[in-house]
């Protein structure tokens, strides 16, 4: 199986007024099925983070020989909220934004917080 993962978590750093992205994006040659495959990234992910959300797009048809590249995406643009969400603080503002990568057969978004931070 060839899969598109992609992985976005902002990780708190030592400051609670600070925000650190990262995205990863994997692909794996293995002959495990989708849902083993998830479910240990799953497992793995959230053995290493406070809070996570998880999601396994529809796949229509094969996964992409390649991974493809990811955009991010932010969820209140374009809503009735983007007025209001101009006026929030831009490390807040970042736990808005989603990765969009078409082609995923799993994505993750996930928070890590420091105690004492």
């Amino acid at each position: 199986m060839s899969a598109a993962l992609c992985i976005a978590y902002p990780a708190m750093a030592q400051r609670a007024d600070r925000s650190i992205e990262i995205y990863h994006i994997f692909d794996l040659q293995t002959s495990a099925s989708r849902a083993e495959v998830t479910r240990a990234i799953t497992d793995s992910l959230n053995a290493n983070v406070t809070d996570s959300d998880t999601a396994m797009p529809l796949v229509r048809g094969e996964p992409p020989e390649k991974p493809g590249t990811f955009e991010l995406v932010d969820a209140l643009e374009n809503s009735r909220m983007g007025g209001l969400a101009a006026l929030i603080p831009a490390a807040q503002r970042a736990q808005f934004k989603q990765v969009k990568c078409d082609g995923a057969v799993w994505i993750a978004n996930a928070v890590r917080r420091i105690r004492g931070s």
